[in-house]
């Protein structure tokens, strides 16, 4: 029972006659106590009764009586969770978010107001893709309470926690609101694929409270972090003798390719692929169709198949040759080689003689806009260099090249390297680095300039995203026969060259100008403007470098 008494001094007690006088009484009704007594059954209210009294003179005169009437409680406990990041405001369904920046969720609970509570905890297990940095509990008030009235419990290889309050809060807790403040953020470059619906990442949470062996879970709202598309980008390594520790591929010694082509081989293999390329076409998004409906699902399938494989090498190789131009595929583990390999300084234009090292960093930036099912990326560099190591990394500084299949052909000098499980690295940095030599008999007469070109490309879902063109200056004469360099130099003081000199061949057509035309937009690659890129794009599809 509370009650007061309120009782005036002597002196004042002659001027209160003939005076009206009012008492203003705030109160509440108790949290956790048995009302049961006071139900009204006809209206199903409790009607708790108050009575005051006034006394003077040795009498007693009572009040009226009034009733106090409030409703049965639900018995249920009151929880919303929200949630506030770009929008600046909390919302109960969803708010956008940057990755790697913080967030914050509200996690607000009243406990029900007409129980005993016991074994009180709110617990929140947030989606591994989330990192959990900081949670702060506030009593009405919003003064922090996390650590004066309760314990909390912070997993953070779980990115989980639990709060418990006190006994002695527990016992007036119901029908108090407090809030948990939980500070997060999306990791970078985690995998974020199974959260991708309808081209939108949305990442749910949902918080528990847990109060007399009951276990009731709040509303789930989602973040939406935002989408990022894939990027390629290509560039020429500065300094190439930061790499020849790595490579082997000196720019003084560089040995060129004595190899003889066998013809009958050659043809088949031409004719297997001429005849693919005439049952698929691209569409309008670069994805290869059928040429025609009578093409049969089986023959689409075969060419598919043709195509995706990269043509094998129908040349014979010089064994005393061979290791000269086999492909490397390893690297240094150690921490500061490998940060040294993709850290090179680049350029996007350099100059190099022949049989020097021409050495090329790729930085591929995986989007995480699409449900990646496949990932491929590829290079059909020019005849005129020598392919002879490929590494993938990943972001961390790892070698990957074996968590694809890496395919090379020294027919036309190209690479390919699959992954074997792409949505792993959505969102996530690739670099590849490529070691190459500009063959030491190299004829770049037919290149306007004598600009070796070079491009690569990404290909996810079958949908590619080329790297800008790199390009190369020959550092000597176009010509091999008139490059002292060139093992193919014939000195024109020597009476026997002068013959051969003298007969000069018509030279060779610039191949970048029998290309197809434009279509009519400014894009460098697609447009009327577009052709050595389009060149390029058209030469790599007949080679089937695309897929």
């Amino acid at each position: 029972m509370m009650s007061f008494v309120w009782q005036t001094s002597k002196d004042y007690l002659t001027q209160m006659p003939d005076h009206y006088y009012v008492v203003d009484i705030v109160a509440t009704v108790k949290s956790n106590v048995d009302l049961s007594k006071y139900l009204d059954k006809a209206s199903g209210n409790y009607q708790i009764p108050i009575t005051a009294h006034m006394k003077y003179n040795n009498k007693d005169v009572p009040s009226n009586k009034v009733n106090v009437v409030t409703p049965p409680p639900d018995g249920k406990n009151n929880i919303v969770k929200s949630v506030q990041s770009i929008s600046g405001n909390y919302h109960e369904d969803k708010d956008n978010v940057e990755i790697g920046k913080d967030y914050s969720y509200k996690i607000s609970f009243t406990p029900a107001a007409d129980k005993n509570l016991t074994d009180v905890e709110i617990t929140d297990d947030l989606e591994d893709v989330l990192d959990l940095k900081k949670v702060v509990v506030q009593n009405p008030d919003g003064k922090d309470v996390t650590d004066s009235e309760g314990t909390l419990k912070v997993d953070n290889d779980k990115e989980s926690f639990i709060w418990q309050p006190k006994d002695e809060v527990v016992k007036t807790f119901g029908g108090k609101t407090y809030s948990v403040i939980v500070t997060a953020k999306v990791k970078d470059g985690v995998d974020l694929q199974k959260y991708l619906k309808n081209n939108v990442i949305e990442i749910p949470n949902t918080a528990h409270i847990k109060s007399n062996g009951d276990d009731v879970p709040y509303n789930t709202p989602v973040v939406t972090p935002k989408t990022e598309t894939s990027k390629a980008k290509k560039g020429i390594v500065k300094d190439p003798s930061v790499w020849t520790k790595f490579f082997g591929n000196s720019s003084t010694t560089a040995s060129g390719q004595n190899q003889t082509k066998t013809d009958k081989a050659y043809e088949a293999n031409e004719k297997l692929y001429a005849t693919a390329n005439k049952l698929v076409k691209e569409d309008a998004d670069g994805t290869l169709v059928k040429v025609n409906k009578n093409v049969t699902d089986k023959q689409f399938k075969d060419a598919l198949k043709t195509l995706m494989t990269p043509k094998k090498s129908v040349e014979v190789i010089d064994t005393r040759k061979q290791s000269d131009s086999a492909i490397n595929a390893t690297v240094p583990t150690l921490a500061d080689d490998i940060k040294q390999i993709i850290n090179a300084t680049t350029v996007e234009s350099n100059q190099a003689a022949r049989g020097d090292a021409n050495d090329y960093l790729l930085t591929f930036d995986i989007g995480n806009n699409s449900d990646m099912k496949s990932l491929v990326l590829s290079d059909d560099l020019e005849n005129v260099l020598d392919l002879k190591s490929v590494v993938v990394l990943d972001s961390e500084g790892n070698n990957i090249t074996n968590d694809g299949t890496l395919v090379t052909s020294d027919n036309d000098e190209s690479w390919q390297w699959t992954a074997k499980e792409p949505g792993k690295y959505s969102n996530k940095k690739i670099f590849v680095a490529v070691a190459a030599n500009i063959k030491p008999d190299t004829d770049v007469t037919s290149y306007t300039g004598g600009e070796i070109p070079n491009l690569d490309y990404m290909i996810i879902n079958g949908k590619d995203t080329p790297t800008n063109i790199v390009k190369t200056k020959l550092n000597g004469n176009p010509d091999p026969k008139k490059d002292p360099k060139s093992p193919e130099y014939k000195d024109p003081k020597d009476p026997k060259n002068k013959k051969d000199l003298n007969n000069k061949k018509k030279p060779k057509k610039d191949p970048y100008k029998d290309v197809l035309k434009g279509d009519g937009t400014k894009n460098p690659i697609t447009g009327k403007n577009g052709s050595r890129c389009e060149y390029l794009k058209t030469k790599i599809f007949e080679r089937n470098k695309i897929l």
